[in-house]
This record gives C-alpha cells, sequence and structure tokens, in this order.
C-alpha cells in the first residue's frame, strides 16, 4: 500500500472513530454510484472492513432511470462490487423531469428518501461527498441567500431514517481520490450526466470553480473552514433558541395556564414577515417579540417537535392569541 493509499485509509479510519460508537461493530452501506468518488470509497472501506470482522459492508445504487445509460451505469456499480465481494442492490425511481422544484433537486430528495427506506435499523449510510463537494454546496446555498443552516454546507454526520448518514471524505480533495484510484487500480463509471450544465451545480463546477482556483488555489479548503463556522454559529443560536422558547413557554403558561407552542399551524418557505404576521393574526395566533409582534428574533428549534418553525430570516415562536401579546413578549 502506497503512502498516499495508507494516509487516506488512516484517515477515513479516524473519522468513523470519532463518529461511531463502535465502529469495529457498526453496519455500513455505501450509497455506490459506482462514479470515482463512491467507488474509491468503497474500495477504501473494503479495506478496512477486513481487518473488522464484526462489521458488515453493502453498496446500495439508486437508478433514476433520467437518462439512456442508467441501466448501463448500474449494471457497471454493480460488477465492481462483485470484484471486491461486497453485497450490492439496486433501487429503481421514477423522478418528473418537470418537477416544481427543479429535476436536481427532486432527483437528490427521491434519492435520499429511497436511501432512507432502504436502510436497516442502526446502519450507517455512507456517502462519497468529498472536500471539493462541499464548495459547491456551500456557494449554492449562498446564491439561494441561504442563512447559517444553508452555508454550515453538509455536515459529517447527520440522523437518515432508522440510523446516520456518514461523510468521511468531506476534508478529502477530488485530486486526492484520483490519486488513491490511480495507484490502487481503481474501475469506476464516468456519469456524462455530471457534464450537463443546465444543472446549476455541474455550471458551478465546468464555469465558475476554475476561474476561482486560478485566482484562489485554496479556495476549497477556505470556504470549508467558513462552513465549519456557520455549523458552530448555528448550533450556538438553536441552543439559544431552545433555552429562550423553554423560558417564553414557561413564562406564558404561568400567565395564562395555557400551552403556548403550537404545530398546527404552517407558513410557506417565501412567505414574508408582513404575510406571516397577517397570517398569525388571521389564525389567532401571536407572534412573540420583544415587546412588539413584527419583531422576529427567536424561539423555535429545529429539534422541538411541538414548536412551530417559521422561514422569515430569523427563528420565531408563535403562540395563541389573549390580547397583550406585546406584554407577554416583553423581556422574555
Amino acid at each position: 500500500m502506497t503512502h498516499v493509499s495508507e494516509n487516506l485509509a488512516g484517515r477515513l479510519r479516524q473519522v468513523l472513530a470519532a463518529h461511531l460508537a463502535d465502529p469495529r461493530r457498526s453496519r455500513y452501506c455505501i450509497a455506490f454510484s459506482g462514479g470515482l468518488d463512491s467507488s474509491v470509497l468503497l474500495a477504501l472501506m473494503t479495506s478496512i472492513i477486513a481487518e473488522w470482522p464484526d462489521a458488515a459492508l453493502r453498496a446500495i445504487h439508486v437508478n433514476h432511470g433520467l437518462y439512456a445509460d442508467a441501466d448501463r451505469w448500474q449494471s457497471a456499480a454493480q460488477a465492481v462490487a462483485q470484484k471486491l465481494a461486497v453485497d450490492f442492490s439496486a433501487i429503481r425511481i421514477t423522478v418528473a423531469e418537470d418537477a416544481p422544484g427543479g429535476l436536481e433537486a427532486t432527483a437528490r430528495d427521491a434519492r435520499y428518501r429511497a436511501l432512507a427506506d432502504a436502510m436497516a435499523d442502526g446502519e450507517v449510510l455512507v456517502c462519497a461527498h468529498h472536500l471539493d463537494d462541499q464548495l459547491e454546496t456551500f456557494l449554492l446555498q449562498l446564491m439561494r441567500g441561504a442563512g447559517l443552516a444553508g452555508l454550515a454546507a453538509m455536515p459529517v454526520v447527520r440522523d437518515l431514517g432508522p440510523g446516520l448518514l456518514l461523510r468521511p471524505l468531506l476534508s478529502v480533495s477530488r485530486d486526492e481520490l484520483c490519486d488513491w484510484a490511480r495507484q490502487n487500480a481503481v474501475d469506476w463509471c464516468e456519469d456524462s450526466s455530471n457534464q450537463d450544465q443546465q444543472f446549476a451545480r455541474n455550471y458551478l463546477r465546468h464555469r465558475i470553480l476554475p476561474l476561482l482556483r486560478e485566482r484562489w488555489p485554496t479556495v476549497a479548503g477556505s470556504v470549508a473552514r467558513s462552513a465549519a463556522h456557520c455549523a458552530e454559529a448555528e448550533s450556538v443560536l438553536a441552543e439559544l433558541a431552545k433555552q429562550q422558547a423553554e423560558k417564553a413557554e414557561k413564562k406564558f403558561k404561568a400567565a395564562t395556564g395555557k400551552t403556548g407552542l403550537q404545530s398546527e399551524w404552517r407558513v410557506e418557505e417565501g412567505d414574508t414577515a408582513e404575510i406571516i404576521s397577517q397570517q398569525a393574526r388571521y389564525h389567532d395566533l401571536a407572534v412573540v417579540g420583544q415587546g412588539h409582534p413584527d419583531s422576529y428574533i427567536f424561539v423555535a428549534h429545529r429539534e422541538m417537535p411541538d414548536c412551530m418553525i417559521l422561514s422569515c430570516g430569523r427563528p420565531v415562536l408563535v403562540i395563541p392569541y389573549v390580547g397583550d401579546y406585546e406584554t407577554i413578549g416583553e423581556n422574555v
């Protein structure tokens, strides 16, 4: 095994050890497209699992059926998995090409739903997203005007279905993966859809990023650090929001004897603060702020299932209207 191989395998082991309770006894499922990135990941994981007899490894391929070569890509992926003696399965999904959210986003959402449905309890879905993917994700979120949560880009680990989604290669560049593939004679299939610049990510990859790298060669690493800073800030604000929500709820309940957090009403993603305020009044709800219903400054939290999440640019708590919401919201 070469120095590059040893280094990359060691980094992968470190990520597994850092984010999993017992990586040597975990069950792993590789999201396997058959392309370069996931082929390197599968080969790496196969070599690691060979040293861990209590661990399990399999590969799942999602066939979107959007291109004429989709079945050929599936067959190529299956051949790679069989060569590595890895259990392989394929899922065929249907994606409407005229989907309102756009083909790229709709296909991604459908893919993750299918993968989550196929996971066993406690299984770890391992994806091959790398440093350059993180750069693209950050810039795409920036172009959409995302807040901290969006600019945090892709987390290394998160819950998915009955298990976890793990991205252990986020600190590894695509060039490093290419080097590893060449040195270890990795087989992979080129996906021609990655050249289709009607998709925003491909346009960014082929037209914009080369210019950025020409002027700022270390842009991927720099942006990854910014994404990490955003993730840290989002985590801190989320915890503060949770504390504020709990404090507001206790104060409201003490004053009215009622439970304030609501789950019946939802707003659309693009709604402005003014629309939210109008809808709140229509539903006999009041928006708690610092003494004024238009002060959207707190207090919702994604991990509070009974708390409404509104996308008006800032977190917000909506409570039943009881008359004097300015007093209720004062100094919460």
